[in-house]
């Protein structure tokens, strides 16, 4: 097994971010990972890094180790180190049949579904898409429109916590009636945690990667505008057609290239979405040197809740000392720190947990 960084788990409060009381769902918890597509991987990228730590076979085994046993947290002492996320949502993702091998292995703390071993019969597949229905979870991978690369966004949820109840959508962004690159690919999840009494639980999980490269700075403030918009109309027109009390909770997690104090960072914040990192405390998720050298902040897990949803904690990102090197490195396999966050339900709201016969 791979000896990660050394991070630990801030929580919000005194209560364990990963424990229910007998009243609540547990939080749910959230993955933000740009994995740095395979395509990108060159020493003409990157090149001060060393070539072995940028080979595919280096970078697969890295991922599976990091995905399946290691992404909640890195700290020995904490017990819930080998836990899975319950939604994961990234960007980059072109190693997509590697991942669906990955996830038809893996086993959580729940009911095990069926799954059909006939070939096809769980997976949607093209060439720019697939819905891939994973024992317990299932994957959802779009390529962005580019003739120059293959990778693109993928959100994946534990299906024994979650139902998808609408999408998936990916869209295109748009200027002047020419299309982007770059996309937008959301998903309407039921949270099955939340008991029939109380009203239903909603969260819409949204995964976008914006344009790259300085210089574009107006370029990503119109694809967030037309992000946020799409998800408004999506609220309001879910919500209207419901027959029973909805609770509705959007989750965007991304790589938006872009700092804290910067365009796109202050229109989602305008739109009512909040950080769960800390934007004002120097937090960096994308470390390397190409021509220079940049550390600084552009991944981000933003929420936004009509109800009762609120932050139960983060995971901490790494010191520097603890990498050998700038990102990509020999123990990480992306140029871009993966971000994990823990979202409950207060008091107010949320429901009572779904009682079942033990």
């Amino acid at each position: 097994t791979t000896k990660f960084p050394l991070r630990s788990w801030y929580s919000a409060d005194s209560h364990s971010t990963h424990e229910s009381t007998s009243t609540l769902p547990p939080p749910f918890t959230i993955m933000q990972f740009n994995m740095l597509a395979s395509s990108l991987c060159s020493t003409s990228s990157f090149p001060h890094v060393q070539p072995s730590v940028l080979k595919r076979q280096h970078r697969v085994a890295l991922f599976k180790d990091l995905l399946l046993t290691n992404s909640l947290s890195q700290n020995d002492e904490n017990k819930n180190a080998s836990c899975l996320p319950d939604i994961f949502a990234m960007q980059e993702v072109d190693e997509i049949d590697e991942i669906k091998q990955m996830f038809s292995h893996t086993s959580v703390n729940s009911q095990q579904n069926e799954v059909n071993d006939e070939p096809g019969e769980n997976d949607v597949k093209t060439k720019d898409s697939c819905l891939f229905q994973a024992p317990n979870h299932t994957i959802i991978w779009q390529k962005k429109h580019s003739r120059y690369s293959k990778d693109g966004c993928c959100v994946i949820f534990n299906r024994n916590r979650f139902e998808l109840v609408h999408g998936p959508i990916a869209e295109r962004y748009q200027e002047n009636g020419k299309n982007h690159n770059q996309m937008m690919l959301i998903v309407l999840l039921k949270d099955n945690c939340v008991g029939t009494a109380a009203p239903q639980s909603i969260v819409c999980v949204g995964c976008t990667h914006l344009k790259a490269k300085e210089g574009f700075e107006s370029m990503r403030h119109v694809q967030v505008k037309q992000l946020t918009r799409k998800l408004s109309d999506l609220k309001r027109e879910f919500v209207s057609n419901q027959e029973v009390d909805t609770e509705f909770h959007t989750v965007v997690c991304g790589d938006f290239n872009e700092t804290p104090d910067q365009l796109a960072i202050e229109e989602m914040l305008k739109n009512g979405f909040a950080s769960v990192y800390p934007l004002d405390q120097g937090i960096w998720t994308t470390w390397k040197k190409r021509s220079s050298e940049v550390c600084h902040m552009i991944d981000y897990i933003f929420y936004k809740s009509e109800g009762s949803l609120q932050p139960g904690g983060y995971l901490h990102v790494m010191e520097k000392s603890t990498l050998p090197e700038r990102l990509p490195a020999k123990n990480y396999p992306s140029d871009h720190v993966h971000l994990v966050a823990a979202l409950g339900y207060a008091n107010s709201g949320g429901g009572k947990s779904q009682q079942t016969d033990s």
